[in-house]
């Protein structure tokens, strides 16, 4: 009895902490210090399609904010997924598994932004329904504390486009892995499939090692080449039960390469 009475009483504790969870209270503006104040809004271009190995970036309005949390709810068309949130260069904890359904998650942020960065991991397509922020009302260059953003605008500028890249090739790398097992080894996978990963994985070396815009697009272009040519073989996962996924993840990740090209 005793138990049960202590049981409860936590409870009722966690749902009235809960309660006081910035942003889930209201999305009337709060203090949180005598200086700050905070609002919970809605990011306009906060509905999107997060397809297999892609990344969106969503800018927030009228530039840097003290960010607080960011409010996430999606959903996945066709089975469960992994997408991660990222700000200045930062994974943030922790990685969000998307079922079929549309729950809200909240993901604790504590960084000057002007952006977050939605990376898809695994899994199938997402749809991304709505993304809220508990934001300064101030921007960040009219704080006291005299925040300089372009010592990060120059960091973002530098890496953003070198991080999508990296985490496209990464993504073809993992899928073909996923693939080989099922592979003829002779017939399939050393003549169609490794050449896949092994320009992919020049891509993500290139990507990752910082290289110019010019050597990441020849790179971008062989992994094209190469999933191109690999085309027998994605045709008959296609007709094969239970790799017809893997074979469309794969193609859509072409697509997501070619987009870059373009």
């Amino acid at each position: 009895m005793k138990f049960k009475t202590v049981t409860k009483n936590l409870v009722f504790l966690t749902a009235f902490l809960f309660l006081l969870t910035p942003g889930f209270a209201s999305a009337e503006e709060e203090t949180f210090t005598e200086r700050e104040k905070f609002e919970t809004v809605t990011v306009p271009s906060g509905k999107f399609n997060l397809p297999p190995g892609s990344v969106k970036v969503v800018e927030l309005e009228k530039g840097w904010r003290k960010v607080k949390t960011a409010f996430v709810q999606a959903e996945a068309l066709n089975r469960q997924a992994k997408i991660e949130v990222w700000v200045n260069g930062n994974r943030k904890h922790p990685t969000l598994l998307i079922p079929a359904s549309d729950p809200s998650y909240a993901v604790a942020i504590n960084e000057v932004v002007h952006s977050l960065e939605f990376r898809h991991v695994d899994g199938g397509e997402v749809r991304v329904l709505d993304v809220k922020v508990t934001q300064s009302l101030q921007i960040a260059e009219d704080l006291d504390d005299a925040f300089d953003p372009n010592i990060y605008k120059h960091e973002i500028r530098y890496h953003a486009y070198s991080k999508i890249i990296s985490a496209l090739a990464e993504a073809v790398i993992r899928k073909v892995e996923q693939i080989e097992p099922h592979l003829d080894v002779k017939l399939e996978y050393v003549p169609y499939m490794l050449p896949v990963k092994m320009a992919a994985s020049s891509l993500y070396a290139a990507s990752v090692g910082q290289s110019e815009k010019h050597e990441v697009r020849v790179q971008l272009k062989a992994v094209l080449e190469a999933i191109n040519y690999s085309r027998p073989v994605i045709d008959r996962l296609l007709r094969t039960k239970f790799l017809d996924r893997k074979a469309i993840d794969l193609l859509a990740l072409r697509y997501a390469i070619k987009e870059e090209l373009e």
